[in-house]
């Protein structure tokens, strides 16, 4: 019978899986920015006007492909920490490219019995998998989506109301979407909150007052989000409430063994 070491404590040393989705404008690719040592693959030219490290756009699947095995052998070296896709919905385009060539259609709606979007699930769950090669070396990847709003129901309810989801391919949404959410240690919704005062007595006007920008860490009705690390439900839209988590290993061992919690620390 085989005899097996249990392990306790928390683990550092490994990368983060992250999904930073939201509206446009709202500041995805500047929070990601923040992220020590990180490059991105930018695949729609967002941050051709910010002060990033980039690799090429990426003009196929397997060109990004070859881009995360570039980080992945050469890291060390560059000082690559952390890898930002952005955006992957707009990488998700070029999957799709990748199978209607490989199988010869003109569009994903050219399959036969939807097999054009199982090929697509199944493509995205292998290259989610080979991000833990990453991971284990203790490289953060950050995958940065837009967000779009749809129509949406409870079980329980009549009504529809809008629920944010991550912005893939509508009929894709039901496979894609998951698979990034499970895939990830951190899912954030972006979003512009708008505060609404009174403007009369009565309370029956109503007007904007201001707007702030905030992350949402918590999953609700009204958005997809999670975390495996007790952040806040809602958290200004600053890199400060969450620089924590990407601080290098050494400081996260020695933060939590000050406050007396076992650690196991994970050597690539």
């Amino acid at each position: 019978m085989a005899v097996f070491e249990e392990i306790s404590g928390i683990q550092y040393g490994s990368g983060i899986k992250a999904v930073l989705y939201g509206q446009e404008g709202v500041g995805k690719s500047s929070l990601a920015a923040n992220i020590p040592g990180i490059v991105f693959i930018d695949c729609e030219g967002s941050t051709n006007k910010m002060n990033v490290r980039r690799l090429p756009a990426p003009t196929s699947w397997a060109m990004l492909c070859d881009e995360m095995d570039f980080i992945l052998q050469n890291y060390a070296a560059k000082g690559y920490k952390a890898v930002a896709i952005d955006t992957f919905d707009w990488a998700e385009s070029l999957a799709i490219q990748a199978i209607c060539a490989e199988h010869n259609v003109k569009g994903i709606e050219g399959f036969n019995y939807g097999k054009g979007w199982q090929y697509e699930s199944e493509l995205i769950a292998r290259f989610l998998e080979n991000t833990d090669k990453l991971i284990k070396s203790g490289i953060h990847v950050i995958l940065i989506c837009h967000a779009i709003s749809r129509k949406t129901t409870l079980p329980e309810e009549m009504d529809e109301y809008d629920h944010w989801e991550l912005k893939l391919g509508n009929k894709t949404t039901n496979k894609i979407a998951p698979l990034l959410k499970e895939w990830s240690d951190m899912t954030l919704f972006l979003a512009f909150k708008t505060q609404i005062m009174a403007a009369d007595d009565k309370g029956k006007v109503h007007k904007a007052t201001s707007v702030q920008r905030v992350m949402y860490a918590t999953k609700s009705a009204w958005w997809d989000a999670k975390n495996r690390f007790g952040l806040p439900d809602m958290m200004p839209l600053d890199y400060g409430a969450i620089a924590h988590l990407f601080a290098p290993a050494e400081q996260m061992v020695g933060r939590a063994q000050q406050m007396q919690i076992p650690v196991e620390t994970v050597t690539p």
